[in-house]
């Protein structure tokens, strides 16, 4: 581990998180934007590699160089690294509400193509055209008073047809209204074949496992992989 104090980084992404509001939210991820690549690697966050792999069955070689990504609530761009890192050449653009979050992603050399400092919301779709992307990849952004369940349909909007929508999601108590709001959104997409399900994993999203008897734990993810049709 990067650093052997587990508790610190648990303390960050686990206890401090739970916002009230997409404003409290921005302003947590402002305030944790320098310690954040530390405090994951310090619980072996898996959720971009995870994704990372998911797109990798999804494209060819070809489809690796030319692939327009968009990497939604991009964070500090550990998503769009481990694409880099999977083959995916292509334009690649950062979307997320901190503005420190999304400096750090675009200070990655050759990570990012460009960077687009956004809320979405449901009032507040991205301001971007129709049938943009070929795959959107989103590690933990949607979830309770984060991306709601109703911006589904501005990822669908925003794929072209054919393409990918990759979604991690984390598995506890505190979001299981949002789960079950997903669900219903994806049955009303699904009733109307604007979308398919082409994959839905669970994985562990951070695993730790101090020496000296300390701290051990999972915290469960699940990855969900959407078409557009």
């Amino acid at each position: 581990m990067a650093d052997p104090d587990v508790d610190v980084a648990l303390q960050r992404i686990e206890k401090d998180y739970p916002c009230s509001d997409v404003k409290e939210m921005t302003i947590y991820y402002d305030q944790c934007a320098q310690t954040y690549e530390l405090d994951v690697a310090n619980l072996n966050y898996a959720t971009p590699r995870a994704i990372a792999e998911a797109a990798s069955n999804l494209a060819l070689d070809d489809q690796k160089r030319t692939w327009n990504i968009l990497d939604l609530a991009s964070g500090t761009g550990l998503v769009g690294e481990a694409l880099r890192k999977s083959g995916f050449s292509g334009e690649l653009t950062a979307l997320d509400c901190s503005k420190n979050m999304l400096q750090a992603a675009m200070n990655k050399p050759g990570l990012n193509n460009a960077g687009i400092l956004h809320t979405l919301t449901v009032d507040s779709p991205v301001p971007l055209p129709d049938s943009t992307f070929d795959l959107i990849a989103c590690g933990g952004g949607f979830g309770k008073d984060a991306i709601t369940a109703k911006c589904f349909q501005e990822v669908i909007r925003l794929l072209k047809v054919g393409g990918f929508f990759i979604k991690s999601s984390r598995i506890s108590d505190q979001l299981k209204e949002f789960h079950k709001e997903f669900e219903e959104e994806l049955s009303h997409l699904e009733t109307s074949q604007r979308v398919k399900v082409v994959a839905s994993d669970m994985y562990s999203q951070y695993h730790w496992n101090t020496s000296g008897g300390g701290s051990t734990g999972i915290v469960s993810g699940k990855l969900d992989v959407y078409q557009k049709l």
